[in-house]
């Protein structure tokens, strides 16, 4: 089981319906956010080694630059995703698109064996705060994944109405495997 489903179990229990079994979760953010979290923490770290080596000690003041500057980062994103509509989804401007759907910012996906769920996700704890979204199986869009072994890669929800909603993953988001459990049950079902 990987740590992404235990997360969905446990913090999560209250939105799964009774029998739903969590068969594969992974988490992702809007596009741009991740390398504007890493510009932020270098940015950071610079300005601790400049600013706090001598009071704190060099590793130590780049470490806590580089937190601060990672989380300024972070919010950022998740302000201005809050502001946009469509997780970076395609189609004509004001359109109910299928996409239009997928929640911005940082989003937990589970795959149950009845419905694929979108949470956000807390920015500090990594564990799924409120269901935002859910679809099920015969809903669900084909998911496939660009990258996954690097450590900035992409996943793709595309929709039955060919709607497309884009997101950014790291490699430690494991996210192969859940599109692989995605495609399989909505194949099936």
């Amino acid at each position: 089981m990987s740590r992404w489903v235990a997360k969905i179990e446990q913090q999560a229990a209250s939105s799964l319906r009774r029998s739903e079994k969590v068969v594969a979760a992974t988490f992702a953010q809007a596009s741009g956010s991740l390398w504007t979290q890493a510009i932020g923490g270098g940015v950071g770290a610079g300005v601790g080694i400049v600013f706090l080596t001598g009071p704190l000690g060099s590793l130590f003041a780049a470490g806590l630059g580089a937190g601060l500057g990672a989380t300024a980062g972070l919010i950022l994103i998740t302000k201005l995703a809050s502001r946009r509509s469509g997780g970076g989804s395609t189609g004509t401007a004001g359109s109910a698109t299928l996409a239009s759907q997928v929640p911005t910012g940082r989003v937990m996906f589970a795959l149950t064996n009845r419905r694929m769920l979108f949470f956000a996700m807390s920015p500090y704890t990594n564990t799924p705060k409120q269901l935002l979204l859910e679809l099920k199986l015969k809903d669900a869009p084909k998911v496939t994944v660009n990258g996954a072994n690097r450590f900035i890669g992409s996943m793709t929800f595309t929709f039955s109405d060919n709607s497309v909603a884009k997101t950014e993953i790291v490699k430690a988001s494991k996210a192969q495997a859940f599109v692989d459990a995605a495609n399989a049950a909505t194949a099936t079902d």
